[in-house]
């Protein structure tokens, strides 16, 4: 389709991610692939109806609304949507502790070839809370060892964003990096790296959750605030531009809302 093509190269001029540009095209994508009839509030609603009867994910349903958006100012064209939908805050339960994430990491020779390769993507992502794209468009000249620093470039904000990484983590990092030159990023890793990385561990380890790459940041998420409580803290590292955002984090579950009352309360 001619118009979808032309929206592509719209949004690669108008969005500064090309995750984003990326995401909004293949929803819009799939919009037009789900009927053939022309664009009508009639047809969008009844899409956005199929998208909550067939299960998908909240999340998926914001960001078709974002991509309608969007297709709506590249089109000249004005119709209802309807509301974003709050997120089940169950979700914020899909993550791992770091107990956890030493007992699927020594797992990695038996499930891995390059077993310290998918060593330091997990750790990555775990320790320091970034997302998928970000660990993707990071570049070794973003990293800076002496201060344990990343640069963060074309963030949704379209701003650089300088968050932080443990020291623990640097051992690690200056081992890859001595082991690998960069070739297309910092870990010379893809999309498809990544994906296979937890389709691994899903199907040999079978941990107790089903584990995928935006986890590791809710895992980050509840790892630093159990260990600092620290709310500030969390939503500067995960760049959240609303607090409101990192308190769902914040929610405990019934065995960490014991633990902290008894640990507080003899």
């Amino acid at each position: 389709m001619e118009q979808l093509l032309k929206f592509r190269e719209w949004l690669s001029i108008n969005c500064s991610s090309k995750n984003t540009v990326e995401a909004y095209y293949f929803q819009m994508k799939a919009f037009f692939n789900f009927s053939k009839e022309e664009i009508s509030q009639d047809l969008i609603n009844k899409y956005f109806l199929f998208i909550i009867e067939s299960k998908q994910s909240t999340s998926k349903f914001n960001l078709a609304r974002y991509a309608f958006g969007s297709w709506f100012v590249f089109s000249k064209t004005q119709y209802e949507l309807p509301k974003k939908r709050r997120s089940d805050k169950r979700l914020i339960e899909n993550f791992i502790t770091e107990k956890e994430l030493e007992e699927i990491l020594n797992d990695f020779p038996r499930i891995f070839s390059d077993s310290f390769h998918a060593e330091i993507i997990l750790k990555v992502l775990f320790y320091v809370g970034l997302r998928r794209g970000e660990l993707i468009n990071l570049k070794r000249i973003d990293i800076n060892l002496e201060k344990f620093r990343i640069t963060l470039r074309d963030t949704k904000s379209k701003r650089d964003a300088v968050i932080s990484f443990p020291p623990s983590l640097r051992p690690s990092i200056i081992a890859y990096f001595s082991k690998e030159r960069e070739i297309t990023n910092a870990f010379n890793v893809s999309v498809g790296q990544i994906n296979n990385i937890f389709n691994k561990i899903n199907e040999q380890l079978k941990p107790r959750i089903k584990l995928h790459p935006h986890c590791m940041r809710h895992s980050w998420a509840k790892y630093a605030l159990k260990k600092t409580g620290d709310i500030a803290g969390v939503q500067k590292q995960l760049r959240h531009s609303n607090i409101n955002t990192t308190m769902i984090y914040a929610e405990r579950t019934q065995e960490m809302q014991e633990e902290w009352f008894l640990k507080n309360f003899k």
